[in-house]
């Protein structure tokens, strides 16, 4: 989903990539802004998100700043993606703020614009208490849903984004 942000910025309104993230030395921004929200979970080691949760192979640090994967491949810091994103969405680089969605708190799920308001074209990154699996599927402390909620979550969540982020929308 990220190279498609970049390959089709000029046609997509929006792009919500799940668990994933570009090979380390192969990201290039989009040229026109994309809203963007990236889903990852906080346990995630096969497409870590960050360093510290990618991993932890002894003496062992990715080069260039990036992460290292349990597949044996290195990936770009989705912070610097989200970063390079919200540089061409013109995002404030203010605080934080939270960017509610139905789930919150299912699961430890939470959504945020790291780079602060982003206008019409918003970087939101999601995380919840998960490894590289859909959103609320599999183990999780503190989810109070139903199975058949979890199977739809990522379907409910993805529309939710969607349905604010269409070319043409205000």
């Amino acid at each position: 989903a990220y190279q498609t942000a970049v390959d089709f910025s000029s046609r997509l309104a929006s792009v919500f990539p799940v668990a994933g993230s570009a090979l380390l030395g192969f990201w290039k921004p989009p040229t026109t802004p994309v809203a963007l929200m990236d889903i990852h979970g906080t346990l995630d080691d096969t497409i870590p998100a960050n360093a510290s949760n990618g991993y932890q192979y002894p003496n062992f640090t990715a080069p260039h700043g990036g992460v290292f994967s349990d597949d044996g491949m290195y990936y770009e810091n989705n912070s610097a993606i989200l970063e390079s994103v919200a540089k061409v969405n013109n995002c404030s680089f203010g605080g934080p703020l939270h960017w509610p969605t139905s789930y919150d708190g299912k699961g430890d799920w939470y959504c945020m614009q790291p780079f602060g308001s982003c206008g019409r074209y918003p970087v939101v990154r999601c995380t919840w208490n998960g490894k590289h699996r859909l959103p609320l599927v599999g183990q999780h402390v503190n989810v109070n849903v139903s199975h058949q909620d979890k199977m739809l979550a990522f379907g409910r969540i993805g529309y939710e984004w969607m349905q604010h982020h269409y070319l043409g929308s205000p």
